[in-house]
């Protein structure tokens, strides 16, 4: 590897040498002038942190790979553009990861690798800002940083200290690559950014991005609000409710004598199979419990009145006169001789045979065939 004693590139008061460490970073991106803890524990990332640190000043290229879950990394999933960067601290692991803190210095294009092994050594060029017109650049920066502090007092997804650092800065280009370090934006996102020279460009990207991420938040906030007055209300209604079942104990208005006391004494005298009867009372416990401005205090009530009117205990008398219901069918119904047919049949075995098991006729057919009329004129055969 070149050092800074040889071949060096100066940018301002910076000069690099030609060719430096690289670590390829999984779903991160360092922006210039930014300041990224980072934790390094590939054995190639170490080494690159390692040769870097041996040098007198502390440079590394970083740049995203474009597949996180590839650990072996090749050149060509690797990005091409990334960022130069200082290594402000490092702190060894005894497993031999590191973690280390990098301040970003400057954008650059990767032109080629060197045949180093042990790591990763890339060739670069500086990729420098183009600032743009500066009144459309004055102008972009004011609309953006309204938006951003909108963006920050919806409950964006940025940290305080970069969000008070972006909104005290009036460096148009610091200010893009600061709200581009914000989790909602993807990875693809920031890259594009950071492949991005120009800072109109950026200011109008990150325009796009926030704007966006108002409406979303926005319409976040709208849910969560009503979401909460409607948990708010429910909750005020249990209280009152428990609140009243209180003082109906106190006055000994029991449920003995309320309506749902009521329902359960009708329930007891209906004559219910075991079975049912447990249902239908766990049906009137849900009742008890479910606010009365629910939807389901109608449905579970109707339910259970339905429930209730069934004739239980009432036995139908089963001494059909065939020839009476073969004269109903066929005043009631022109034609369908097959399904009258069957319907004498079944009622012909069953005054035969009446302890045998009944079979279950079943009507099938698309709308208006005569499945309903079918059936009332059975009920009004079978008296």
């Amino acid at each position: 590897m070149t050092t800074e004693d040889e071949t060096t590139k100066a940018n301002g008061d910076r000069a690099y040498p030609d060719e430096l460490p690289l670590v390829p970073l999984r779903e991160t991106i360092v922006f210039p002038k930014l300041v990224i803890p980072l934790g390094v524990g590939r054995e190639k990332s170490v080494n690159a942190i390692n040769a870097a640190m041996a040098q007198e000043k502390h440079y590394v290229v970083l740049a995203a790979q474009k597949d996180a879950e590839v650990d072996d990394v090749a050149p060509d999933q690797i990005y091409a553009v990334g960022t130069v960067a200082e290594i402000v601290r490092l702190l060894r692991i005894p497993d031999g990861s590191a973690q280390v803190i990098v301040q970003g210095l400057e954008r650059v294009r990767i032109t080629g690798y060197s045949d180093e092994s042990r790591f990763f050594t890339a060739r670069f060029e500086v990729l420098a800002d183009t600032p743009g017109e500066p009144l459309e650049r004055e102008a972009l920066l004011r609309s953006v940083k309204q938006l951003f502090a909108e963006y920050v007092e919806n409950g964006g997804s940025m940290l305080p200290e970069i969000a008070v650092t972006a909104k005290s800065t009036d460096d148009p280009a610091h200010f893009a690559d600061l709200v581009a370090s914000s989790p909602d934006l993807t990875l693809e996102q920031r890259q594009q950014l950071l492949e991005t020279p120009s800072v109109v460009e950026r200011l109008k990207f990150i325009s796009v991005f926030l704007a966006k991420q108002n409406e979303i938040l926005g319409l976040k906030q709208k849910i969560q609000s009503e979401v909460q007055q409607t948990l708010d209300k429910t909750q005020r209604e249990y209280i009152l409710r428990e609140q009243m079942k209180a003082i109906q104990k106190e006055l000994g208005d029991d449920d003995g004598t309320s309506e749902l006391g009521e329902l359960r004494e009708k329930i007891e005298a209906a004559g219910m199979p075991e079975e049912t009867k447990a249902k239908t009372l766990k049906e009137v416990a849900r009742l008890e419990k479910i606010p009365q401005a629910s939807p389901e205090q109608g449905v579970i009530r109707t339910y259970v009145d339905w429930l209730i009117s069934l004739p239980w205990r009432a036995a139908a008398d089963e001494d059909w006169d065939i020839p009476q219901a073969t004269k109903i069918l066929d005043e009631d119904h022109y034609g369908l001789p097959k399904i009258k047919d069957r319907i004498i049949e079944y009622m012909a075995v069953r005054k035969l045979a009446p302890d045998l098991r009944a079979p279950i006729i079943c009507f099938v057919g698309p709308p208006g065939v005569g499945k309903t009329s079918l059936g009332k004129s059975i009920a009004r055969a079978m008296g």
